[in-house]
């Protein structure tokens, strides 16, 4: 009995070592910045598909069923990374992005794909920001573990690793991001037959904008690597 003991607790901690996941597991889901989002990125990048895959369905797997009713951090994480490794496959200009419902901040509704291609994020320059994670959820949310067998059919696994943004390159991108057509031509109060929302654009903004805010300063003499 001891030894069987012994074995069962070594076989978890090799598992527990084997998908050590990267920092952006760690924060809270509103702490995520374009740093940690890349460095994420480009840790799957590295690992290839096939390894990337196991270490993130190890994750998806490991998602509480309880924590559905409001959402699973680990679930969003993983949409979020799955829009930045798969690259759409030829002739499709984008795949759809995770079922996890919709968000309560931005205005969904009017987003055209084409200009938000990678939404929940959108990339401006070298960085991602992520446009919200308080999802409204009318039903039964999409598991992280389908949305990563959907992504692999429909994409094609990214190669090459993604530039780490610094802090002032990300606030760059954040304010041409604001500045782009397609944020300008968003509507942030609309109405329809049975439907109507108010958002507030000062709020999004800054959301996005403390995402860059947030990133912390690199120290002097050293540099951000790929």
């Amino acid at each position: 009995m001891p030894y069987r003991i012994a074995a069962a607790l070594s076989l978890i901690l090799l598992h527990s070592i084997s998908v050590a996941a990267p920092r952006l597991f760690d924060v809270p889901l509103a702490s995520v910045t374009p740093a940690l989002l890349a460095e994420a990125a480009n840790h799957y990048v590295a690992l290839g598909e096939t390894e990337a895959m196991k270490e993130l369905g190890e994750l998806a797997r490991s998602s509480s069923p309880l924590a559905r009713g409001f959402f699973d951090g680990n679930d969003i994480r993983i949409g979020w990374l799955c829009r930045i490794l798969f690259e759409p496959g030829p002739g499709s200009p984008s795949s759809r992005p995770p079922g996890f419902g919709g968000l309560t901040d931005f205005p969904e509704r009017n987003m055209r794909p084409d200009h938000w291609p990678l939404f929940p994020l959108a990339r401006s320059g070298t960085s991602h920001f992520v446009l919200g994670h308080s999802y409204l959820i009318g039903g039964l949310p999409e598991f992280a573990s389908q949305y990563l067998d959907y992504s692999r059919q429909h994409g094609t696994f990214r190669q090459r690793p993604l530039p780490v943004p610094t802090r002032e390159q990300a606030i760059k991108d954040a304010l041409a991001l604001r500045a782009s057509t397609e944020w300008q031509s968003l509507r942030w109060k609309d109405s329809g037959e049975g439907w109507s929302y108010t958002l507030s654009e000062t709020s999004a903004w800054h959301a996005v904008l403390d995402q860059a805010i947030a990133i912390e300063e690199q120290p002097h003499g050293s540099e951000r690597r790929p």
